[in-house]
């Protein structure tokens, strides 16, 4: 008999604190992208991962399956379909004021938990190395860059030197190459990690070059190996992420550079208006 849906989600979630890092990796991708690997193969999976097939047969059999297909035949068993952003989309319903309003609901929740646990002394730290790096490298890969670039305009306007890094791939790679010690790394991942981001996440930390998270997971923090980090919960249940929460945490980093480096800022901003003949 199937389990009831969510119920291996549930499993391997309770069980992220003893993964070994490459087996938490597979974890992390399938839990993310739960409806969307029923049909891939493990060939398909390890190379979306970046991880070997024997990593993803090694995480099975640590949940009690004989291997990666029995344990994708029990995810399908217990799905009954697939389940796709697609589908998920074409089975919901108009949005009404219900709804609106549980996202709604669900958006301050997000906000009231943030206001919560933000660190406030991370927020002036992260506002220090902006100040004071070199250049600031804003990666942000895929849809991740959306937050990225609202960081990107409002960095530029204040004089402070910055690369938006939202390119995949050797285009990435070129860009981060680039970046020193005296450079400051300032990345989102939501809610899947990218291979590009577990590169540059290394590359980051073998050629001590300070990084800085905004996530929706601390689990992700983990997988990247970065101490420095926010968590921007997101639980919208949409085909989207919100990114509210990422959106209020960068804007409190800006505020943060506002008041550490008025002076400086005053200046950028007076030579902005008298180049746009204010």
């Amino acid at each position: 008999m199937a389990m009831p849906y969510g119920e291996i989600k549930k499993q391997i979630i309770e069980n992220f604190n003893i993964f070994p890092k490459k087996e938490l990796m597979v974890a992390k991708y399938i839990t993310d992208n739960y409806d969307n690997i029923l049909h891939m193969t493990l060939k398909e999976l390890s190379a979306a991962i970046g991880v070997s097939e024997a990593t993803v047969v090694r995480f099975a059999k640590s949940l009690g399956y004989t291997g990666f297909y029995p344990f994708r035949t029990a995810l399908k068993e217990e799905a009954g379909a697939v389940r796709s952003p697609y589908m998920l989309l074409k089975q919901a319903k108009t949005p009404d004021d219900v709804s609106l309003k549980a996202y709604l609901d669900n958006v301050m929740c997000d906000i009231r938990v943030m206001f919560d646990r933000i660190d406030l002394g991370q927020i002036e730290k992260t506002a220090r190395k902006m100040l004071e790096a070199d250049t600031v490298y804003l990666v942000g890969v895929g849809s991740d860059s959306a937050v990225m670039r609202h960081m990107s305009e409002y960095l530029t306007l204040i004089g402070i030197k910055c690369i938006p890094v939202y390119e995949e791939g050797m285009a990435l790679k070129e860009k981060i190459l680039l970046a020193g010690e005296k450079d400051h790394i300032f990345m989102s991942s939501f809610p899947t990690v990218q291979p590009d981001e577990y590169w540059t996440a290394e590359y980051a930390m073998k050629n001590r070059i300070p990084v800085t998270l905004v996530t929706d997971s601390d689990i992700t923090a983990r997988l990247l190996g970065i101490k420095d980090y926010f968590n921007a919960k997101d639980s919208s249940d949409s085909f989207f992420n919100s990114n509210i929460s990422a959106m209020l945490i960068c804007n409190m980093i800006l505020l943060k550079m506002q008041e550490l480096g008025y002076e400086r800022i005053e200046r950028a901003l007076r030579r902005y208006d008298k180049a746009m003949g204010r």
